[in-house]
């Protein structure tokens, strides 16, 4: 058998059978990084999309309750985030953020210029703080925390909204 390993012939298909495992790997690890990238866009794409109809919903029913004109300054905009007691006026889909039992689902916050908290989600994580403010860009900047998917998105005067999930 040893005088078997000792012909050319034998070492050359083993040279070729080691590159071809090293390109099938190769392809298989690209594979991998491919398929996470794209699952982790179509995360901030959801997450994106879900922060935009929550915020669609709030205006909607902050106006309805308030409807003295246009929304003030900030005093107002803490008034209005503090003043969502229940998810009862929200469409169903975003009922799980008042929810402290829904930890499978999408989690929101939002924070003033000070830090201070306007309105986290019941089901928000106990670990979740006040990111630091990030450079004023208009696009959110993704993130892993952990075993969660965060946005965090910031605005005028300082405001930062944080969407994520599990």
């Amino acid at each position: 058998m040893n005088h078997l390993f000792n012909s050319v012939r034998w070492r050359l298909q083993l040279w070729h059978a080691l590159i071809l495992l090293c390109v099938i790997a190769a392809l298989c690890v690209l594979a991998y990084r491919l398929a996470l990238d794209d699952r982790r866009e179509r995360i901030d794409r959801e997450l994106e999309s879900f922060e935009r109809a929550f915020m669609r919903s709030f205006w909607d029913i902050t106006s309805r309750r308030n409807k003295d004109g246009p929304p003030g300054g900030k005093d107002e905009l803490r008034d209005r985030f503090r003043s969502l007691a229940s998810g009862a006026e929200f469409p169903l889909e975003m009922r799980d953020l008042f929810d402290p039992e829904a930890n499978e689902s999408i989690y929101l916050a939002f924070w003033d210029g000070n830090g201070q908290t306007l309105f986290r989600s019941a089901n928000a994580p106990e670990s979740l703080n006040c990111p630091q403010l990030p450079p004023p860009d208009p696009d959110p900047q993704s993130r892993m925390r952990g075993t969660f998917r965060e946005l965090v998105q910031s605005g005028p005067r300082g405001f930062r909204s944080l969407v994520g999930r599990d």
